[in-house]
């Protein structure tokens, strides 16, 4: 099976709260949970600003899938107005260094 790096951006800017944010949560559990064996991920959280959940993408073993899957758990629509060019251009730039 691939492996690769895979990047979530997930939208916690206001309008988000509530169903949505559950929503969004649970469709990335379940992408994290079908993420084949010896991949790394990271998720970049944003709306008026933005943050990652990690300081470098980790790789996917039980262990960071079960610390993950706690962590988002706790996610709210709580990160202001929607601004999603920032982590975009935090990510690509990211990518690029990386190539």
């Amino acid at each position: 099976m691939a492996s690769g790096e895979f990047i979530f951006v997930l939208d916690r800017s206001g309008s988000m709260d509530g169903e949505d944010i559950q929503k969004a949560v649970e469709a990335l559990t379940l992408f994290l949970q079908s993420l084949p064996s010896g991949s790394y991920f990271n998720i970049y959280s944003f709306g008026s600003s933005h943050s990652k959940l990690y300081e470098k993408s980790v790789e996917y073993t039980k262990v960071t899938l079960n610390e993950t899957i706690n962590k988002i758990s706790s996610f709210r629509g709580d990160m202001g107005g929607t601004n999603l060019l920032s982590p975009m251009k935090t990510v690509l730039k990211a990518e690029l260094i990386n190539l």
